[in-house]
């Protein structure tokens, strides 16, 4: 090994000592970031992508694969259709709110949630979720999980009942199948 190397290194080992400190220091703030609350973000949206998943691919037949695998959360949630009355339309401020916050977290270590980051998803959804009785949640995971549970049933919900009324004309089917069924008179 080359002397001078080895030389130099020692001579700077007050630095190197101090470059390691710095980077503890770091990577620790790093690690004491509320992981909890970081993973409920994360998994929300991917539980939600995948409900959106599922309902693209029925509801537009004519999507490929390959497009939607192109195409990232807020692409998906833009060219979704929704029939009329859809609950989604009601919670899509919601749905927008989440991607955005995941994109906060995901992309930038030095990122905070804030109250504001998940206030519009309580203002979209908390009267909805109120109006059913349930219990105010107690804090923002609580918020998401349930926020979450909500969307993702609406959407398999949709995605079940085009397959059994729109078969495999999707979306289009199922509301000309929903425009008949309210015109014809109950028996």
């Amino acid at each position: 090994m080359n002397s001078a190397f080895v030389r130099t290194m020692l001579n700077d080992a007050d630095h190197h000592e101090q470059c390691v400190a710095a980077f503890n220091g770091e990577y620790l703030a790093y690690l004491g970031k509320d992981r909890e609350l970081i993973g409920q973000i994360l998994l929300s949206h991917l539980i939600i992508e995948r409900f959106l998943d599922r309902y693209l691919e029925i509801a537009n037949p004519n999507l490929s694969v390959k497009q939607r695998e192109r195409m990232g959360f807020a692409k998906k949630w833009e060219i979704k259709r929704l029939p009329p009355g859809s609950l989604l339309e009601l919670h899509g401020a919601g749905v927008v709110a989440l991607n955005a916050l995941r994109n906060k977290v995901a992309h930038d270590l030095s990122a905070h949630v804030e109250p504001s980051d998940v206030e519009p998803i309580k203002s979209c959804f908390g009267p909805w979720h109120f109006a059913s009785g349930r219990p105010e949640p107690l804090s923002d995971i609580h918020w998401l999980v349930a926020f979450t549970q909500h969307i993702a049933f609406v959407l398999d919900s949709l995605t079940k009942g085009i397959v059994r009324y729109g078969g495999a004309d999707g979306l289009d089917g199922y509301e000309a199948w929903l425009i008949e069924a309210v015109r014809t008179p109950a028996r």
